[in-house]
């Protein structure tokens, strides 16, 4: 009686890995945590060669490294459990954040430290403000034709949308001191199919 087969209707097998192929949804970079617990946990690297202690503030330097699976900094930071926090006000915008990434879309997960006021954290795609074509819908741009987004409350804010399948780097770069970066995300193609709030 153990050898008889059974056929299972279509519906009982699971179609999402569709969504992941890259030949049919496109490319897209794995999820990248900041902060030197999570980063390890997920495997993301740090691509300056610095020596980061675990809760203390650094003046970070962007000599050019990149890392497959990480990010990279310049400026002021303190490094926490599970974020980066921009240690000082930047109206300038000295100090960045930023990783390669291949994706049709990208997603920050971007806090504020108690007591932060509102402020805008610039967003760079390549060096230069973020195409019309790939901004994500919490990006405006200023009277210099600059990206930006206002942080007024930790969520995720969308930054790019409707990206090529070509490799980019995007820098993320807070004026108000407290930003706090806590992790980044992708899609591809498939998956960017939701209702963008």
């Amino acid at each position: 009686k153990f050898n008889q087969a059974y056929v299972l209707p279509d519906e009982i097998f699971d179609k999402e890995p569709e969504k992941f192929s890259p030949q049919h949804c496109g490319h897209m970079n794995s999820e990248i945590y900041v902060g030197y617990k999570r980063a390890t946990w997920w495997g993301a690297q740090i691509a300056n060669k610095q020596w980061i202690r675990p809760g203390h503030t650094i003046i970070f330097k962007d000599r050019g490294d990149r890392v497959e699976k990480g990010f990279f900094m310049e400026g002021v930071w303190t490094n926490h459990e599970d974020y980066m926090e921009h240690a000082r006000p930047s109206p300038a915008l000295e100090d960045y954040l930023g990783f390669d990434y291949i994706a049709h879309e990208v997603y920050g997960m971007i806090a504020r430290s108690p007591g932060m006021p509102a402020g805008r954290v610039y967003v760079t795609r390549d060096n230069l403000p973020v195409p019309l074509e790939s901004r994500g819908i919490d990006l405006k741009e200023d009277v210099q034709g600059r990206t930006y987004f206002w942080l007024r409350e930790s969520r995720l804010y969308y930054l790019i949308m409707g990206e090529d399948a070509e490799p980019h780097e995007l820098k993320l770069w807070p004026e108000p001191q407290g930003a706090r970066m806590v992790y980044f995300s992708f899609s591809n193609r498939c998956l960017s199919d939701f209702e963008h709030l």
